[in-house]
């Protein structure tokens, strides 16, 4: 080989060296910015709401809200229910003691 051609073997080589070596500076450098970038864009999304979010959570609160009304609205039915019904039972007793008292004050034709 000759002695140029060997001269620019070796400062291919060491432009290909030198070159290798400062990008793995930069990504050396780079990946700490990096790594925080990741870190605060994931804080960001973290702490923000899509839109898509805000309406499920919408969504959510609008359904729960149906269903606490309905059961609120059935809680109230049972109630009324069992009132008429303590309301027809008190009824039904006064109602036989009043035949009750009927039947004794009649004087019976046996006696």
């Amino acid at each position: 080989m000759s002695r140029t051609a060997t001269l620019l073997l070796a400062l291919a080589a060491g432009a290909t060296v030198s070159a290798c070596v400062a990008a793995t500076a930069v990504a050396i450098v780079a990946a700490p910015v990096k790594l925080a970038g990741k870190a605060v864009e994931t804080g960001i999304d973290a702490a923000t709401t899509t839109q898509k979010e805000a309406d499920e959570d919408r969504g959510r609160a609008l359904r729960k809200a149906e269903e606490k009304a309905e059961k609120d609205r059935k809680d109230a039915l049972k109630q009324e229910r069992k009132a008429r019904e303590k309301a027809e039972d008190e009824a039904r007793e006064r109602r036989q003691q009043a035949e009750d008292a009927a039947e004794q004050a009649i004087p019976r034709a046996d006696d």
